[in-house]
């Protein structure tokens, strides 16, 4: 993990809930002008647009194959399944 988190930087928000990207991120994620905030696990990613478009159009064609060897064969549909691992689903 500590090799996928090793650009990570963690960034406080200022007085107005802002926060401020250090340049070099900027320069590194090639924003230059629309972001995308993207969740995972307790983190968020923020993308250029123009970069996040371009992974999402570069997803493998077999990425439901290996969602499913990773995964297993998990039937979404089941309200028992939970959607992450550190909190369950619960039907209303």
């Amino acid at each position: 993990m500590r090799f996928i988190y090793r650009g990570a930087t963690e960034i406080a928000p200022d007085a107005s809930d802002r926060i401020l990207l250090p340049k070099r991120l900027v320069e590194y994620a090639g924003i230059e002008k629309e972001v995308v905030l993207s969740a995972v696990n307790d983190r968020v990613e923020i993308w250029s647009k123009e970069r996040y478009d371009q992974m999402l159009n570069d997803e493998p064609d077999d990425f439901s194959d290996l969602a499913e060897e990773v995964m297993g064969d998990v039937d979404m549909t089941d309200p028992s399944v939970p959607t992450s691992p550190d909190r369950e689903n619960h039907a209303e």
